[in-house]
This record gives structure tokens, sequence and C-alpha cells, in this order.
């Protein structure tokens, strides 16, 4: 597995770490936290724009479905 078979997962992992440690951090850096989660997820969502764009819609099977 190499890094552009994980790009599918990306745009949801960013937000929820971002929101995980918002929590986790005092008042003071929470916007500037909020900041980065936002440029991480502008630039997860360009990088999967890029793969689409180079290799078409992208699918990802999970649990062994038949898609």
């Amino acid at each position: 597995m190499n890094i552009e078979d994980t790009f599918l997962v990306w745009p949801i992992i960013v937000p929820l770490a971002g929101a995980v440690a918002t929590i986790l951090v005092g008042r003071r850096r929470e916007i500037l936290l909020a900041l980065l989660t936002a440029f991480g997820v502008v630039m997860v969502v360009a990088s999967l724009t890029w793969q689409v764009w180079r290799h078409g819609p992208q699918r990802h099977a999970i649990g062994g479905w038949s898609a």
C-alpha cells in the first residue's frame, strides 16, 4: 500500500484529528489549530482532486464486499 491508496481516508482523518486536538489544547491555541486543520483539509482535498484528475474516479473496497 502506498500513499496514493490512502487519499480517500485523509479527508475524514484530518478533521477528526483536528477536532480531538482542539479539545485537548487550551483556549489560546484553538483558533490557530482550527486554521491549521482547515488548511490541512484544503491540501488533502486538492491532493485528492489531483489524483482523480490523473487516474479517474477512486474506489476503496471495505470489508470484502463487492462494489
